[in-house]
């Protein structure tokens, strides 16, 4: 999916549907990681934009 799809109502969507999915982040969108929310942003730099993640 494209970044216009980045809306925690879909998200919330393929979890209850057992859905995989991939889909490009908006550079607003925050994260939890390890505890903590960080911007997508922070993130894509330190693992050259791959990020694996469950949904919580």
């Amino acid at each position: 999916m494209d970044r216009g799809y980045d809306d925690n109502k879909m998200f919330l969507k393929l979890d209850e549907l057992k859905q995989d999915y991939v889909i490009r982040l908006t550079a607003k969108r925050k994260l939890f990681f390890h505890r903590k929310w960080v911007p997508a942003t922070q993130l894509w730099e330190q693992l050259k934009g791959k990020i694996r993640m469950p949904l919580l």
